[in-house]
């Protein structure tokens, strides 16, 4: 089948076979620009602790990812990767550095703490990217998300989802490098979803520049400073917040935001409750 252009590849943590058969199938696939990797039994609401990189380098994961990585640098677009696992060191510099042509990067749980200092890094990514997601990523602290937004470490981006991203020894008071440039140098984004954040982590996004912000399962009073304060989330023009029964208080935040030239909705947030805090 030469013209496959997407694999959605389904397989098993605890698997350390090396499959090399079927990595010689994947050989000689000239159109291939797309890879989903699934875990086929990863449940998103479990605590799955850290695995350590010398664990996930024998993993038959570990393997069929580089394997792409290494095979098809120049063609990769999208990369999607959702299971229990971070990425190994060798594996994630190779998406930040080898891959020219990807545009949308998906990454469940693969940027282990870990994994914080090499995110961190201020190296300019070779990709294209405009889509961003990052779910339950532990090694991501949201300043340095901020920051490598507002300076163009991952390109123009102007997509970003997060989602309980981050870790408990997260300093909020993260001091950025003194060489880093903290203006904003890429154009205005086009949405950003944020979803269960405490207040310092939308705070530290806040410098972001977007048209369109998505808050879900973050404090409401978070959700109405956005509204009122016209610094934060320079630029915006639609709020989407989760639904509420409080009527007064979506009225409130309806009246600041329209000061600012903001429309407030409910009904545009793809989040839902699916952990033991914010159950519906």
């Amino acid at each position: 089948m030469p013209n496959i252009r997407k694999l959605i590849i389904y397989y098993h943590q605890n698997d350390y076979y090396g499959h090399p058969r079927l990595l010689q199938a994947f050989s000689n696939l000239p159109h291939l620009d797309s890879i989903d990797t699934r875990d086929a039994l990863f449940k998103a609401d479990a605590d799955y602790g850290e695995t350590t990189q010398t664990t996930v380098s024998k993993t038959w994961w570990n393997r069929l990812v580089q394997y792409f990585l290494d095979n098809y640098p120049s063609r990769l677009r999208s990369v999607r990767l959702y299971g229990m696992s971070p990425l190994h060191l060798a594996a994630f510099c190779k998406i930040r550095d080898r891959l020219p042509a990807l545009e949308y990067l998906d990454l469940t749980m693969s940027i282990g703490l870990d994994l914080r200092d090499a995110f961190a890094y201020q190296t300019r990514w070779k990709s294209s990217l405009t889509r961003l997601v990052l779910r339950q990523c532990t090694g991501v602290h949201v300043t340095v998300v901020a920051n490598h937004v507002a300076s163009g470490v991952f390109g123009n981006l102007q997509y970003l989802t997060l989602s309980m991203c981050g870790h408990a020894s997260d300093d909020p008071d993260l001091a950025l490098p003194p060489h880093n440039d903290l203006s904003w140098l890429i154009s205005t984004m086009q949405r950003v979803e944020i979803d269960h954040a405490d207040h310092w982590r939308v705070a530290a996004l806040a410098r972001l520049h977007v048209r369109e912000l998505v808050l879900s399962r973050v404090p409401r009073k978070t959700e109405l400073l956005v509204a009122q304060r016209e610094r934060l989330f320079s630029g915006l023009e639609k709020l989407s917040i989760s639904p509420t029964n409080e009527s007064e208080f979506l009225s409130e935040m309806r009246k600041a935001a329209a000061r600012r030239g903001i429309t407030v909705t409910t009904d545009d947030v793809p989040f839902r409750g699916d952990c033991t805090c914010h159950r519906e």
